[in-house]
């Protein structure tokens, strides 16, 4: 098993072509669990054909541990930027990529300015947007006014920023595809206990206003955003009740220690359910089941100038369509009706030429069968095996079997399905391959493998052995 972690978006119409699309589907559809970075995420995981109940949303979370290590004393920040300590401080440290509507954060500062001038803003980080940010601030008059761009941080030294803000600014992604840190920089405030003030919707709009750990702020226009904003600020009370809820949140389900906790119990669920032998030996018969299906494909197409005019001759011997199918157990107890000719009126010739065992190969491509397997058992014999005989239901029934070597033949039904489930203990592709090249000269030479029918039917004769014991 394997448990997926999806940090980017997996939108279809993102893949290069519907190889792709169907591959990323194909490993959704197998993972034991998908760890998705966001609710919206999530939901592109669901829509790409994951099963929900399996799909969980695991962000980066709040790092609690650094915040925990680092001063939390605001005033040696203020003593290097004594010009932000005039009035509230609105603060935001991440990158400024173009997914992140600035813009808009720059028109809520110059309408703050015009509302309260001692608000200040700082936007610490950097990117692609750093240049044309400091422009439009600039234009806006607000740039070294009550805007403020400073280069990035070491993480080491964010807590001390962050301590000293009053308000965290944080973006929603209104559930639309975000990059993998798309909510570092609210997950530090939670850390940090700061109130959080978010621009725009989506699960981080929500998140606050539910805890009420921040403002949700309006993002269609700069002035309504700076009025609501300013509101929230003039409360130092609601400012600092805000706080304490964001660093419950910080505390609770959202800690990085947390998810990391639940993670590797997934992960310890994982391996006790699904235990290394266990994959392996499904990888085992995967890769048997496409063996058996390439291999046997091949035979029918290669050999249909020889088989098709059998069934043909078949057909016509019989007056009826030249296969019938006859009861037999499958794979897991399942009962299928294994393909044979219809009429033994060429029995003979078919045997003699291998060509009776045409009709088990269409059983092999249809999956009903495999090259190699126990020997098909009529669904009677069900009821008649013990615990350890079943084990032969694990695998499909076979064309040719491991016998123990046919030159010291199994005389009883006991002998037969101990061999059987020897080979289930031991299943390998290099096995089956000596056995098909076995089976491939016996049929060269004339020499089939053994008929089991002189063995007598198994459930008649443990019938036969209870009804014995009963007097």
């Amino acid at each position: 098993p394997y448990v997926l972690d999806v940090r980017n978006s997996l939108r279809a119409d993102a893949a290069p072509n519907w190889l792709q699309r169907r591959r990323t589907r194909r490993v959704l559809a197998g993972a034991f669990r998908v760890l998705a970075a966001s609710p919206a995420i999530r939901g592109e995981v669901i829509g790409q054909g994951a099963d929900g109940a399996r799909v969980d949303v695991s962000p980066a979370g709040a790092d609690l541990g650094l915040f925990a290590a680092a001063p939390r004393d605001p005033g040696d920040f203020y003593a290097a930027h004594p010009h932000l300590a005039r009035g509230p401080l609105v603060a935001f440290a991440g990158r400024l990529t173009p997914a992140r509507p600035f813009a808009r954060v720059l028109e809520l500062a110059a309408a703050m300015r015009a509302l309260a001038p001692e608000v200040s803003f700082l936007i610490c980080g950097d990117g692609p947007r750093r240049l044309d940010l400091n422009a439009q601030a600039a234009r806006l008059n607000i740039l070294e006014r009550n805007t403020w761009f400073v280069t990035p941080r070491p993480r080491r030294a964010l807590p001390e920023m962050l301590s000293a803000a009053h308000v965290v600014l944080a973006f929603g992604d209104d559930d639309a595809p975000a990059p993998p840190d798309a909510s570092e920089h609210l997950f530090d405030a939670l850390a940090a206990g700061r109130a959080v003030a978010v621009l725009g919707g989506g699960w981080q709009r929500a998140l606050v206003e539910e805890r009420q750990a921040g403002v949700a702020l309006p993002a269609a226009s700069g002035e309504a955003a700076a009025r609501e904003l300013l509101d929230f600020l003039t409360d130092p009370d609601v400012v600092r009740r805000a706080g304490e809820q964001a660093a419950a949140l910080g505390r609770g389900r959202n800690a990085t220690a947390r998810i990391v906790a639940d993670v590797r119990q997934l992960l310890a669920r994982a391996t006790a359910e699904y235990p290394r032998a266990g994959v392996a030996r499904r990888k085992l018969l995967a890769r048997k089941r496409r063996v058996d299906m390439c291999v046997s494909l091949a035979a029918l197409i290669v050999l249909a100038p020889l088989w098709l005019p059998a069934a043909l001759a078949v057909a016509v011997a019989a007056g009826r369509w030249p296969f019938a199918g006859t009861p037999t157990i499958g794979l897991k107890a399942r009962t299928f009706g294994r393909l044979e000719f219809t009429t033994s009126a060429c029995d003979g010739i078919l045997r003699r030429t291998g060509l009776d065992a045409m009709p088990g190969l269409i059983d092999v491509v249809l999956g009903r069968m495999s090259l190699v397997g126990p020997p098909p058992c009529p669904p009677d014999y069900l009821a008649a095996f013990t615990a350890d005989q079943q084990r032969r239901l694990d695998v499909r029934p076979g064309l040719t079997a491991w016998r123990g070597g046919d030159d010291a033949p199994a005389s009883t039904w006991e002998q037969v399905f101990a061999a059987d489930a020897w080979y289930v203990d031991n299943l390998s592709l290099g096995l089956d391959a000596k056995l098909i090249a076995r089976a491939l000269w016996r049929t060269i030479i004339g020499r089939r493998t053994r008929d089991l029918s002189p063995l007598g039917r198994f459930d008649e004769i443990v019938a036969r052995r209870q009804g014995a014991e009963d007097v």
